[in-house]
């Protein structure tokens, strides 16, 4: 359990740096207690963003299904190799978008 925590924890941290650096205009929120990371995409403009996420090959979960539209949910608990695919498919989504 110890070392699935730290796995965790790391690859929340490198997620949002990831984020934080290479995709300004999208905001990732603090874990609390799940492998979920929570990411608001608001100022993209999206009118489907899980959908504009897919079409980039990285599946997201749909906010609005938690009351929070505009916010996708990813995944942490998977080996960083896996990670950093999804982060860089979304960076390539984000570009599409935010120039």
């Amino acid at each position: 359990l110890s070392e699935l925590r730290q796995v965790l924890n790391s690859n929340y941290e490198h997620a949002y740096a990831f984020i934080k650096e290479r995709m300004p205009r999208i905001r990732m929120f603090e874990m609390e207690a799940t492998y979920l990371a929570w990411i608001d995409v608001r100022d993209l403009n999206l009118d489907n963003p899980v959908a504009h996420f897919e079409e980039n090959g990285v599946g997201l979960s749909e906010g609005a299904y938690f009351g929070s539209p505009g916010y996708v949910r990813l995944n942490l608990g998977c080996p960083r190799e896996m990670l950093d695919c999804a982060l860089e498919r979304m960076e390539k989504a984000y570009n599409k978008v935010a120039g």
